[in-house]
Formats: C-alpha cells, sequence, structure tokens
C-alpha cells in the first residue's frame, strides 16, 4: 500500500540539503519519539503499530541520516534541527 508523502522542513545532512520529502509522515512521528527517548515498544503503544514496525521505520531512518547506531541518529537530527533554526533566524 502506498501512503502519500506530507511536507516538511527542509534537512541537512552532511552539509547537503535534503529534499522536503525526505521523511514519510511516520518516520517523522517515530524519530520525534526515538529522539525523546521512547522505547520501541512505547513509540508502537502510541502509534498503534507493533515494536517491530517501529524498528523497521528506525532502520530506514537511520539509513537516510547515515547513522550507524542510535547515538548517531540523536547528534544527525540535533545538528539537522540546528542547521535549520540557524537558517531561519539567519
Amino acid at each position: 500500500m502506498w501512503h502519500r508523502r506530507q511536507q516538511v522542513d527542509l534537512v541537512i545532512v552532511d552539509d547537503r540539503p535534503l529534499r522536503p520529502d525526505f521523511l514519510t509522515r511516520r518516520e517523522r512521528a517515530v524519530l520525534a519519539r526515538v529522539v525523546g527517548g521512547d522505547t520501541s515498544k512505547e513509540i508502537g503503544r502510541e502509534l498503534g503499530i507493533s515494536p517491530r514496525t517501529v524498528e523497521f521505520h528506525r532502520a530506514n531512518i537511520m539509513k537516510k541520516f547515515g547513522a550507524k547506531n542510535l547515538a548517531d541518529l540523536v547528534r544527525e537530527f540535533m545538528r539537522a534541527s540546528h542547521r535549520i533554526s540557524e537558517r531561519e533566524m539567519g
């Protein structure tokens, strides 16, 4: 089944801008909770999906950000968020 992607803010990874549909709506929902420290089980319960599906989305997000582990993912997310904030203020 195909899902329509929603527009998101510009994301910067490795100093290069990525297109607005870089992450799907579900990936953005999972990412927000992963960065917030929730477990796959907690995220699954909140979003109404299985923990395995959460792990699938997290793996896709990590590939897109080029992260090797959760710490890398959080670091890259924070860098991207910081760059977006600087551009908005700038």
